[in-house]
Order: C-alpha cells, then structure tokens, then sequence
C-alpha cells in the first residue's frame, strides 16, 4: 500500500525537470538576492538536487513558499532567517515563479519533440503501402495520443461532394457517430472549413454553429479544433479534434494538426490514383484476353 504515490509523482515531476546544477544556481542566484539562503525542497520535505554536504542544514523554516504548477504543488522554497520579513517573502515567491516557469517550459519542449516524432511516424505511414482506412485509423490515435485530446476524427467529402462521410474515428461512442448526417448545406463550421480555413470552437456545447450540441454534451466534448484536408486547393475532407474541457490551442498544435490532415489528404488522393490505376489496368487485361479469345 502507498498512501503517498501521488505525492511521489509530484517529487518525480521536480526531480525531472531540474537537473542539479539547475538547482545549485537557482539557490546560490536567489539567496544572494534575498541576502539569506534558500533552498528548493520536494513536496515531500527532501531537498532537490544534489545537496553540499556543507550546506546549512535548515531546522525550522520561517520561509515556506509552494512552487505550483497546473494547480498541483511540485515543489517548496524553504528559507530560515529569524529576522524574514515581507521582502525575502517575495524573493521566495520570485524564485518559486522562476522555478515553476522553468519546469513549465521543459515540460512543453518535450511536448513539442513528441509532437514532431509523431508527426514523422505519420509521414513514414503515409508513405507506406498499408491500405488507407488503416493508415487513417493510426492518424486519430496518434493525434489523440500526442495531443491528449478527448477524440479524433476524421470526415471525408463524398463523390457528390455534398455530405461528410466517417473514414475513421478514435474515442467516440457509436451513439454519436449515429446522431445524424453532417451535409455541407446545413454546417456553417464545415463549409468554412472547406474553404481552407481552421475553425476553433470554445464549447460545442453552447456554440450556435454545432449542429448536434446535445450530443456534444453527452459525449463530453467541450472545445473542438476542425481543420481542412487540403490536396492542392481542393479540399478533401476535415480532420476534428475534441477536447473534454474548454481549451486553446496554440499555434504550434494547430500547425501540427493541419500538418497531419495536408498529409492525410495527400495519402487520400494517392490511394485513389493507386485504385483507379489498378482498375485500369483490370480493364486493359481484360480487353486485351477478350481480343484474343476473338
């Protein structure tokens, strides 16, 4: 039994993302600031970081200062000065400010080279020879995955190009995929898109554009990024991701999103030449034997 995991998850976030000579400069830069030590301690009272063995050993501390970060406490700034008063308080919420702006941007460095790998897995798919719903499928999983959205999906024009068919789908219930059709005529967000723009939506759930937001509610999509799939100027289909909570996207994760569908809409088109290629060349065999029969 481990009453404290989630406190350990926290001690693990700190320790990631601040390496010790990190932590050693932070501490030296700050305590010389505030004119007394401080020092970066894990939430469960242990000190981060490689600790000198002739450091001060701090006993009761008159400076406690949480280092936040997503609402959750990662780590503390400890400070021991019998005299503290509201200015080496604010050294310390400084220092705990740096610290948590620190790990936020390692966090989302990391978030961005997943993002790209993902995005090179999808190109090498999309260059294979697998069949296409396939390579589809893996597209709204790894979008889901790399993103941490709430769905994925994506629609294709049919041949009349008036009506939005299912190609693949990740995270949503049969029951929503059911709830009705999605034509062109009747969707001002999808004949935006078309036109090559990205729609963001803040809440499906209470924008007047949605067509079906009692579903949305259901289902629990809250914000939703559509995006068009684009070959050549001609659009193809559009590629939607969902979130379960209202959320922003930003610039990088929408150019990694529309990276993904003008890729899929690529692999789409190829797909169909590959197909109609291969009918061809069906008909031509078979016209060929039949002159010989004859």
């Amino acid at each position: 039994m481990r009453p404290n995991l989630f406190r350990d998850l926290l001690v693990n976030i700190l320790n990631d993302y601040l390496n010790d000579e990190t932590v050693k400069w932070l501490e030296e830069a700050f305590s010389a600031v505030g004119g007394s030590p401080l020092r970066i301690y894990q939430p469960d009272g242990t000190p981060a970081g490689k600790q000198d063995p002739q450091a001060e050993k701090f006993g009761k501390s008159t400076i406690n200062v949480p280092i936040t970060m997503a609402g959750q406490v990662i780590g503390l700034i400890y400070g021991h000065n019998r005299s503290a008063n509201e200015a080496d308080l604010r050294t310390a919420r400084l220092m705990a400010d740096v610290v948590s702006h620190r790990c936020q941007r390692e966090k989302k460095l990391r978030s961005r080279a997943e993002e790209l790998a993902t995005l090179y897995k999808l190109n090498a798919e999309f260059s294979s020879h697998r069949d296409l719903d396939g390579v589809l499928n893996v597209v709204t999983a790894s979008v889901v995955d790399t993103l941490k959205a709430k769905a994925c999906a994506i629609r294709l024009l049919n041949p009349e190009r008036t009506e939005l068919m299912m190609a693949a789908v990740c995270n949503l219930s049969e029951t929503y995929l059911n709830k009705g059709p999605i034509l062109v005529s009747a969707s001002e967000i999808d004949r935006q898109v078309l036109k090559g723009d990205r729609v963001y939506i803040a809440n499906m759930q209470s924008d007047p554009r949605v067509l079906y937001p009692a579903q949305a509610k259901i289902e629990g999509l809250v914000s939703g990024l559509c995006v068009p799939m684009m070959y050549r100027g001609r659009p193809e289909g559009i590629l939607r991701v969902y979130m379960d909570h209202e959320y922003q996207f930003d610039w990088f994760e929408e150019s990694l999103i529309q990276a993904i569908a003008a890729n899929a809409a690529t692999a789409i088109v190829n797909a169909r030449l590959q197909s109609e290629a291969v009918r061809a060349s069906e008909i031509r065999r078979q016209l060929r034997l039949a002159g010989e029969v004859q």
